[in-house]
């Protein structure tokens, strides 16, 4: 007696109708609670509060937050291109290799993003600095 096993592969579909890739990785979510409200961090990633330096005054900020968490190193590159524009920023670039980093611009200040680690313990650096304006 032989046993034979039937397997179906189907495509998910939303239900606009679009398809959804089922070996996706998993979106990540923009954490609850943020240091400042227009620099968007991953929810699976906490502050490491004696690595951190924040100085405000006026309107100028500057920073150095240093995060912790998971996460594949794609998913989190594509997670800041997605919502940085969400929150007033626009990518300058983007530099691969050893660590991953992404400049990003809002028009009077630089967020700067430096990715390091591997999937069981990524480290971000988010720096935030005034932009340096042409001299004319």
């Amino acid at each position: 007696m032989s046993l034979v096993a039937v397997f179906t592969v189907g495509c998910a579909t939303t239900p606009e109708g679009s398809y959804e890739d089922p070996y996706a990785p998993a979106r990540h979510a923009v954490a609850t609670y943020l240091r400042y409200e227009d620099v968007p961090i991953p929810s699976t990633f906490l502050l490491i509060h004696q690595k951190s330096l924040s100085v405000e005054s006026g309107s100028s900020r500057i920073a150095s937050l240093h995060y912790q968490g998971r996460g594949n190193r794609i998913e989190i590159i594509n997670f800041y291109k997605e919502y940085m524009p969400d929150y007033g920023w626009r990518l300058v670039n983007l530099i691969e290799g050893a660590q991953t980093i992404m400049n990003y611009s809002n028009g009077g200040e630089m967020c700067t993003i430096v990715m390091t680690g591997d999937y069981h313990k990524i480290t971000l650096n988010i720096s935030l600095s005034p932009e340096d304006k042409p001299k004319e």
